[in-house]
């Protein structure tokens, strides 16, 4: 007999159905979209990753005349040969997240990459052209810094899932290379945070943050235990380890009985008795002031050889330190880099590798130590922050390494053309091209440098501009260009002869100019603290005048116009849309706030593609009534600017380089209903008396932003057309293709 208590739970169950089938009908549940980096779900709008190139440099481990370098997502093989000009050979296929460390087996030709949410790979390096990932592991985690011992690698993972866990060390087993099998983990308490590993002697030595040193017996890999414990002054992040001695390096901590940071520097603690290791040395490196200006230097990690301490410097470079165990560890000499992020090094014979996320491969020559000599440095494209497309050629404003030209003939397999780098640039942030030059603003040294790139591969700085503020965006339209320029506003140029550009005006806004962008005869400018979109009509760019302006963005770092509407990318708001039928008086029509902090935005078909921390969002504006997340691509570092040119979407993604995605668009299809009668009929279809298109400005090459016509007309209305059957409008691209759905349209978000 059923009883009481089982027949109501029966009813409610099947009440909670018939909610779920009704939310489903109503589009109100939103199963999510988001999945792995580099992969996108099925969806409305499928983006699949078809090429990739650059990164900045994370790790690099060395081998008779081989660097094994990991930059961005892959691993690259370097030859070294000759050590101040290293040469590239070959690289790995791109894996689903950035590579954050590396190991060469000593005695076979595979490398050992941990790779954060990708796990643990094997690379079979004996073809340097061709390196293969052969094997991995998932580590319910974040891989992030690993060890090999003989067969055996240790891995430090970032623990994923709860939150409370801080980190562990995986013991994994590589006799077979291409078997790896777990053994073992070390657990140490709740919360505490691992950084580093080194082994020797039957034990791992691990730099685990405030909790110090820890010295783990590996003995039995299947069950290793904490054998001893140092606390360290500092934050343990680096660590290098013999029979008895291990170097760690620190990063200064909060004191709050004195008021300041202190500990970051290297120790060297006697660990032959393993359960009471002690300090038998210390050698401070600690922020320093130049002036009254204070440099931050962070030591991150450190390779001992001989008599001498290497460290790697955040902000520092790299420091020479000699250990005699029969006196204090003194510094002997520094080689300062023009970085802030130098994070790693290795060593092959006397010849440091300083791996600088900024600028690339540092060669430092150390046979002297007393006088190290700066070799050389192999570049590769670090940080890409912005991008504009014109023919053939990608140019990149890649931050610390100037202007990148990248031939994307084959959207595939992308390359650098070229590089320009004058020594007076500094920090290059965003780039323009309109006819035969480029335009990219220089943020720190205030300018707005103009570079000729009629022949691409050969690109000619021919004139720079000083801007009265921050440069911090640029657009351009026919022979002017505007400059978002910090706390100064909106800077116009004349650039109609670029050679002999000249400085108009400047029109003061409220707020922080981050972003520009022109359409018709006004350009649309976003400003932070506080937020908001400024209208500025430069019709006539001698006498600008601010029209109008809205307070509803947040954070808004740039912003794309077609028609009368205005799509903004809004920091941790996430789209924005406003009315700008009325330039004085700018009006939200529309949020869509469920994606990461979002940079830019770019439109094409009925969807806007925001270039957001998580990777790609597509989302679908084609009604402002009705904003749908309706598709996403997963990207291992934050997306930054975004770009279409032809049947390609190209995404800056910092230090993960440039993605070059392919679409794939399946619009949904109309949903038939019946009418109060039970007479079967066809809803009718919505049609646009009119699309928008995606319209070039008076700029000869492409721009990043869909763009209005030169005056403001009104925005396609939709009008109710019946029709005998259920039809499908395509508002896309010629190149979607359209596939039937079922009966219900299904939504995509978080």
């Amino acid at each position: 007999m059923t009883s009481p208590l089982h027949r109501s739970g029966k009813r409610l169950g099947q009440v909670a159905l018939v909610i779920l089938m009704v939310a489903l009908v109503a589009g109100l549940w939103q199963p999510a979209s988001h999945t792995a980096a580099g992969m996108s779900l099925a969806s409305e709008v499928e983006m699949q990753v078809v090429g990739q190139l650059g990164g900045a440099v994370a790790s690099v481990t060395l081998k008779d005349s081989f660097a094994y370098a990991g930059i961005g997502p892959r691993l690259a093989v370097l030859d070294v040969f000759n050590r101040g000009s290293p040469t590239f050979r070959g690289e790995s296929a791109w894996f689903s997240d950035l590579v954050q460390d590396v190991a060469v087996s000593p005695t076979s030709a595979y490398v050992f990459a941990a790779v954060g949410n990708a796990g643990f790979h094997v690379i079979d390096v004996s073809n340097a052209a061709a390196p293969q990932s052969v094997a991995g592991l998932q580590m319910d985690g974040r891989a992030v810094a690993l060890s090999v011992s003989g067969s055996t690698a240790y891995v430090v993972v970032h623990a994923g899932g709860s939150g409370t866990e801080g980190g562990r060390l995986h013991v994994v087993d590589v006799t077979d290379p291409r078997h790896p099998v777990e053994l073992g983990r070390y657990l140490p308490s709740p919360a505490t945070m691992l950084w580093n590993v080194d082994v020797a002697g039957g034990f791992a030595y691990i730099a685990a943050d405030r909790s110090g040193l820890h010295i783990v017996d590996v003995g039995n890999p299947s069950s290793p235990s904490l054998a001893g414990r140092f606390v360290t002054r500092g934050r343990a992040i680096g660590i290098d380890a013999n029979a008895s001695l291990a170097y760690v390096v620190a990063e200064s901590q909060w004191n709050p009985d004195i008021g300041d940071y202190v500990g970051g520097g290297l120790s060297i603690v006697d660990a032959a008795d393993r359960a009471h290791p002690v300090e038998v040395g210390f050698c401070p490196i600690a922020d320093v002031y130049e002036g009254s200006s204070p440099v931050y230097q962070i030591a991150r990690q450190v390779i001992v050889r001989e008599s001498y301490a290497y460290v790697a410097a955040e902000g520092g470079g790299l420091w020479i330190v000699r250990v005699d165990p029969a006196s204090e560890p003194v510094k002997v000499k520094q080689v300062r880099t023009d970085s802030m992020f130098v994070t790693d090094l290795a060593m092959l014979e006397t010849y440091v590798y300083l791996v600088d996320a900024d600028r690339g491969l540092r060669i430092v020559d150390v046979r002297q130590p007393q006088a190290p000599v700066s070799l050389g440095m192999y570049s590769v494209t670090s940080l890409f922050e912005n991008l504009d497309i014109s023919g053939s050629n990608a140019y990149i404003a890649d931050r610390r390494n100037g202007l990148r030209v990248l031939d994307i003939s084959n959207p595939t397999s992308p390359s650098i053309r070229a590089t320009l780098k004058p020594a007076e640039w500094d920090d290059i942030t965003d780039v323009r091209v309109s006819g035969s030059y480029a335009y990219a603003t220089d943020q720190i040294t205030r300018s707005l440098r103009i570079v000729d790139v009629s022949n691409p591969a050969v690109p000619r700085s021919v004139r720079s501009v000083d801007t009265p503020g921050f440069a911090n965006g640029v657009d351009v339209r026919g022979g002017l260009a505007l400059v978002a320029s910090g706390t100064e506003g909106l800077f116009l140029v004349d650039v109609q002869t670029p050679p002999t550009a000249k400085a108009i005006t400047v029109t003061s806004l409220s707020g922080q100019a981050l972003g520009v962008t022109i359409a018709g005869d006004y350009a649309f400018v976003t400003t932070g603290w506080p937020g908001g979109l400024h209208v500025v009509q430069v019709s006539n760019p001698k006498q600008p005048v601010k029209v109008g302006s809205s307070s509803a963005p947040l954070y808004p770092y740039q912003v794309a116009v077609s028609g009368t509407l205005a799509y903004l990318a809004d920091g941790s708001a996430g789209l924005r849309i406003l009315d700008v039928s009325t330039p004085a008086a700018p009006n939200q029509v529309a949020q869509y706030s469920r994606v990461g902090t979002t940079r830019q935005v770019a439109l094409r078909g009925g969807y806007a593609y925001l270039a957001a921390a998580g990777g790609v969002h597509a989302v679908s504006v084609a009604r402002t009534s009705y904003l749908y997340e309706a598709g996403f691509l997963g990207l291992p570092f934050a997306a930054t600017d975004l770009m279409f040119s032809g049947d390609y979407l190209y995404v800056a993604a910092g230090r993960a380089g440039l993605y070059v995605v392919r679409l794939t668009i399946t619009p949904p299809t109309p949903t038939p209903t019946r009418t109060a009668t039970n007479t079967p009929t066809q809803t009718p279809t919505r049609t646009a008396t009119s699309t928008p298109t995606h319209t070039a400005t008076a700029s000869p090459t492409p721009t990043r932003t869909a763009t209005a016509s030169p005056t403001f007309t009104p925005s396609p209305t939709e009008t109710a057309t019946v029709t005998p059957t259920s039809t499908a409008t395509a508002t896309a691209t010629p190149r979607v293709r359209l596939i039937f759905l079922p009966v219900l349209q299904r939504r995509f978000g978080p």
